[in-house]
């Protein structure tokens, strides 16, 4: 949920435009909060960065200095904009509309339904998206995402490297490594 938060204020992006590490005082400043909640989020803000898509560094060799925020291979694929960008798909992911089946697994096996999204929901996933546009956005939204993600993957790496029914996941440790040479 921290990660949707950082996609929904656009983080990744703040700090990718900063061009170099960015403080918490800096960070909180760009967000444009309301002078009265500044003084409530950086704690937030804090766990926030210290997840793992997100790293800290020194912006100089002083010892006054303080860490500032930096992105790691990882926090570049939520960059908006780039052809790799998963902030869609991260969004859809926590949406309640996904998460809420989750809690039905346990019926569902006991019961005639046949996913436990139908059981969370009374309908299936491609009539509730009929019935639903806001989700049917977000959900087009992340697959949408998710296909130009493969698309690079296949298209920009030497896919004959690239096996995906292999099930060892070296497959996907090389697209990772295509796509963050890092």
């Amino acid at each position: 949920m921290c990660l949707n938060c950082a996609v929904q204020l656009g983080i990744p992006d703040i700090i990718h435009n900063h061009k170099q590490p960015i403080t918490l005082p800096e960070l909180v400043s760009s967000l444009h909060l309301p002078p009265e909640e500044n003084q409530l989020h950086p704690p937030a803000l804090a766990l926030i960065g210290a997840l793992v898509f997100f790293a800290t560094t020194k912006p100089n060799t002083n010892e006054g200095d303080q860490e500032g925020c930096i992105l790691t291979p990882s926090s570049r694929l939520l960059l908006k904009g780039e052809i790799t960008n998963l902030s869609p798909l991260v969004r859809a992911m926590v949406d309640l509309v996904l998460v809420t089946p989750w809690q039905f697994l346990g019926d569902w096996f006991q019961g005639n339904e046949t996913t436990a999204f139908e059981i969370a929901h009374g309908v299936g996933m491609w009539e509730f998206c009929d019935q639903n546009q806001k989700f049917n956005h977000t959900f087009n939204e992340a697959m949408a995402s998710d296909t130009k993600m493969m698309n690079f993957v296949v298209g920009e790496c030497d896919s004959r490297k690239l096996d995906f029914r292999s099930g060892d996941w070296e497959s996907i440790r090389l697209s990772c490594i295509c796509i963050c040479p890092q």
